[in-house]
C-alpha cells in the first residue's frame, strides 16, 4: 500500500512541477503537439475576456491571439496548453440575452 501512495505522490509532484514550470517559452504553440481538443470557458461579458487574456499573459502564457470580436459577435482569446489543448476564454452575447417575450 505504501508503494501505491508513494507512486501517487510522485505523480502529483510531477504534474504540479509541469504546470508550475509553464512559461511563455514552454507554452509556445511550436513547442506543443498539435491541437487535440478545444475547450472554451464562457465569461460574463466581453470586458472579462480581455481581462482574463491579460492575466494569462502576465503569468507567462503566450496567446494564440488576443481578445477579439468575431463577425458573429463572439469575443474570444485563445492559447494552446503544453498538452496541445486549445483553450478559449469566450463571451457570446446571444447566450446571455434573456429570451424576448
Amino acid at each position: 500500500m505504501s508503494d501505491t501512495r508513494e507512486s501517487q505522490s510522485k505523480a502529483r509532484t510531477a504534474i504540479r512541477a509541469r504546470h508550475e514550470g509553464a512559461t511563455a517559452e514552454t507554452t509556445q504553440p511550436h513547442r506543443c503537439r498539435g491541437p487535440q481538443v478545444s475547450i472554451e470557458f464562457d465569461v460574463a461579458d466581453a470586458v472579462a475576456v480581455g481581462a482574463a487574456a491579460q492575466e494569462l499573459q502576465q503569468v507567462g502564457y503566450a496567446l494564440l491571439h488576443p481578445a477579439r470580436e468575431e463577425p458573429w459577435g463572439q469575443t474570444v482569446a485563445r492559447l494552446q496548453s503544453v498538452e496541445g489543448a486549445i483553450i478559449g476564454i469566450s463571451y457570446v452575447p446571444s447566450m446571455h440575452q434573456p429570451d424576448a417575450k
